[in-house]
């Protein structure tokens, strides 16, 4: 992110301190343990890092290609086409990633433009400068049950290494690639009928490839997070855009990723990815952790004079929501979301004005309500603007969604 945005947002969460200064200490340290979680992912957004390690062949390249959705790194057919390990930032105009595709561990052939003789060592003096917010292992389905004890000793090295140099716990993913190529070979897995016997019986080969990996793992003590069986197989147009592809389970994979990154590294990570339902996710990480916040400020009596912080929560949950759906962070875009819901705000929008009117439209205000008001409030008004800034959807489907969860909630409170 660059400095201007993070100063830009930096202000809208000092605005908020100030309003919660107000609260009880108790409660204040609960909302300002909130805020740090916001602050994190949309003030210190970073682009997420991902180390991918491997043998020769095991398909990280091609697999590289398939997380970005375009050709950024070459697959060889004979030899190894990765050079000197070294991050490197892909964007595609949504988010950034930072990757560091390896040459096969063991590998004898080393590229010229590297010092170190092994892989081993060139990828520590990597790490040294950047820390992996998550290693992913890479295997070839067929190869699963090849002796990997350099390949886990090298993953045990690099997050030793991590653990000193920047007091950081790597997780650890492995990947089964080329599943396509198991048995039986003409079964379309995702496509082909999952209740014939030939689909079954590949399914069943899938899934002991990567009980192999596990068990290899847990014999060395290393623990996965998960092993995750995918086809990484595409072809590429001379612009680098896929023409043709055998993708199985990728978006699952990116999915796993996120759930295991930093909240600095999820904002960007979920833009990259372009899919809507990860951008919702974290979306709903925002919502969840707003509504909570609101719940707890409500079972407590405040008076202010013209602004609840609660509805200052709601406001900066609005603003983040439309910073995931790609929209400027800012009390800009949630005054449009407001005259979107059928607010009327005028041209002098501010953050105290904004709270002013949402007070008028949003459940769960006022010097006294209940925490479920709150909540289920908070969660409504947050749901609406995931239509509105994520799934694109008009004014009026937007605030169709936000009085049906309203009335929902009613409905809830009276129950």
């Amino acid at each position: 992110m660059n400095k201007p945005d993070g100063e830009k947002h930096g202000k809208v969460f000092d605005e908020l301190e100030g309003i919660f200064e107000k609260l009880p200490e108790v409660l204040f340290n609960r909302v300002k343990k909130d805020l740090e979680v916001m602050k994190e992912i949309f003030i210190e957004s970073r682009p997420a890092r991902v180390l991918i390690i491997g043998r020769r062949g095991a398909g990280k390249s091609s697999l590289v290609n398939a997380l970005v959705g375009e050709k950024v790194a070459e697959v060889g057919s004979v030899v190894s086409e990765t050079g000197k390990a070294s991050w490197h930032t892909v964007s595609n105009g949504n988010g950034e990633v930072e990757i560091i595709d390896t040459r096969g561990i063991g590998d004898a052939t080393k590229p010229a433009s590297s010092e170190f003789d092994s892989s081993l060592e060139e990828l520590k003096a990597e790490v040294e400068k950047k820390c992996p917010d998550v290693i992913i292992f890479v295997c070839k389905a067929k190869e699963v049950d090849a002796h990997l004890s350099e390949d886990i000793h090298a993953i045990e090295k690099i997050r030793s290494l991590a653990s000193k140099q920047h007091a950081a716990e790597i997780p650890v993913m492995s990947c089964v690639t080329q599943v396509d190529e198991l048995d039986p070979r003409k079964v379309n897995l995702g496509v082909d009928d999952c209740k014939s016997e030939k689909y079954i019986k590949k399914e069943n080969n899938v899934n002991q490839a990567c009980e192999v990996i596990r068990k290899q793992f847990d014999e060395k003590s290393v623990s996965l997070i998960e092993v995750v069986p995918v086809s990484a197989y595409a072809e590429y147009d001379e612009d680098g855009g896929v023409e043709d592809s055998d993708f199985w389970n990728i978006e699952y994979l990116k999915e796993k990723i996120i759930d295991v990154l930093p909240y600095c590294a999820q904002l960007q990570q979920a833009r990259a990815d372009k899919l809507k339902n990860m951008q919702k996710r974290l979306a709903r990480k925002v919502i969840h952790t707003t509504a909570g916040t609101c719940s707890a400020i409500a079972v407590t009596p405040i008076p202010f004079a013209d602004v609840t912080p609660i509805v200052a929560l709601q406001v900066a949950m609005i603003c983040g929501i439309g910073k995931i759906g790609g929209r400027e962070f800012s009390k800009e875009n949630a005054r449009e979301f407001l005259v979107a819901m059928g607010a009327n705000v005028g041209a002098g929008f501010a953050l105290r004005e904004s709270a002013r009117t949402i007070a008028k439209y949003i459940p769960g205000v006022g010097s006294v309500v209940s925490g479920s008001v709150a909540f289920f409030g908070t969660k409504a008004i947050g749901e609406a603007a995931i239509a509105y800034y994520i799934d694109e959807v008009s004014e009026e489907v937007a605030r169709s969604i936000f009085n049906k969860k309203k009335d929902e909630e009613r409905d809830n409170e009276v129950g």
